[in-house]
């Protein structure tokens, strides 16, 4: 049997978007609304089979399985597309680490990068010209410079975090976990696994501002540009012990706003973010508690949680923002240096009514230790 067979058989009318980075931001969208109609594929990796699936979003059949061991990477962690939605770029965690680079419209592996041991994220800037990856075991990002035209890609640039920030009573381990851009590419923010953040310049590659261990909890990761014209960048940072929420104003790089999640609340494991498609809520998965908190940004609080199926991960939001889709993890093979690696036992995706907040679907792929899904991308398509 195909193991990405599905058990529960759904048929999706309207669907997806995003991932750890939010790639069909909001703030470049036309009107939402009028993309519910676009066609569209759900891109997922899975760490168990080093694959990326594609399914179509509208009648959510499989389109394509990627093999990220035949083209030399493993444990596929995140995907992310280029802004002009050209390319796919796979972080693998596993082996030597590898980003590899899928041409979108064939599925074609066009490169294979060695960016270093548990590379978990590669996140391109919003002009398309760099992507930056994240190392977490080696304590660098990487630069990879992207010449769209000729679909050339090359490691022209690397951060050494361990030696840009060597106080280690501030900065106990800084490997980094998470990044995201602010909107006009003129910085960077970076969380990092033993606490604390750092505000990279983009062109410089050099740290501009810290956060030391005692502001940032450990294990950051989600991050999200708030509404257009707002200056908000959205943070967190989560163990199955733990979580954290945290606002920047993207400008000034000053932090604006700390929470400690698990102390108000009582939920764990603070982990994916997205902006919803109207720019009114900023939705957080909890993945330990197994819940999504909804931020007002009007009113700059939590308003409401509500249940989710067990150990959400990553969630997007469908073009039109009608519906959310949260990927959900089997026997978690992420490991090594990832601490937070939860394991659940439905690994698949949800499918959430945005306004009810329930679950719709829960579309699985298989039994806890025969997949592991954890990134989650949406591409519009002709």
């Amino acid at each position: 049997m195909n193991p990405f067979a599905f058990l529960m058989l759904v048929c999706l009318s309207t669907l997806l978007i995003t991932g750890c980075k939010d790639d069909d931001n909001p703030m470049m969208d036309p009107d939402p609304a009028a993309m519910e109609t676009e066609n569209y594929e759900l891109w997922i990796t899975d760490q168990v089979h080093n694959t990326v699936v594609v399914f179509d979003g509208k009648t959510g059949e499989e389109k394509a399985v990627v093999d990220m061991a035949l083209a030399g990477g493993s444990k596929p962690h995140m995907v992310l597309f280029s802004p002009d939605k050209k390319f796919a770029y796979v972080a693998c965690v596993g082996g030597d680490g590898t980003t590899i680079i899928v041409r979108t419209s064939d599925y074609e592996v066009l490169e294979t990068l060695q960016t270093g041991a548990s590379s978990h994220a590669a996140i391109p800037t919003w002009d398309g010209t760099k992507v930056w990856v994240a190392v977490i075991a080696e304590f660098k990002l990487v630069e990879i410079s992207v010449d769209a035209a000729n679909e050339k890609f090359e490691i022209t640039r690397e951060l050494d975090l361990a030696a840009a920030l060597p106080d280690l009573d501030d900065f106990p381990a800084s490997k980094p976990i998470c990044h995201m851009f602010t909107p006009d590419d003129a910085a960077c923010y970076v969380t990092l696994s033993g606490g604390g953040l750092v505000v990279v310049d983009v062109e410089t590659m050099e740290v501009i501002k810290e956060f030391n261990s005692s502001k940032i909890d450990k294990n950051g990761c989600g991050l999200v540009n708030g509404p257009p014209g707002s200056d908000l960048m959205f943070a967190n940072s989560g163990l199955p012990e733990s979580g954290s929420f945290y606002v920047f104003n993207s400008k000034s790089h000053d932090l604006l706003m700390s929470q400690d999640v698990a102390a108000s609340t009582g939920n764990m494991d603070s982990h994916g973010v997205a902006m919803t498609r109207d720019n009114k809520e900023m939705w957080m998965i909890n993945r330990l508690t197994d819940n999504v908190m909804i931020f007002d940004i009007d009113l700059m609080t939590f308003t409401e949680t509500f249940e989710v199926g067990d150990a959400p991960d990553l969630l997007v939001f469908s073009p039109g923002g009608t519906k959310a889709y949260m990927t959900l993890r089997g026997d978690a093979q992420t490991g090594g240096n990832i601490a937070h690696a939860i394991s659940g036992t439905t690994p698949g995706y949800a499918v959430i009514d945005v306004a009810t907040k329930t679950v719709d679907e829960v579309v699985q792929f298989g039994s806890a230790d025969t997949s592991d899904p954890h990134g989650i991308g949406l591409l519009i398509v002709e």
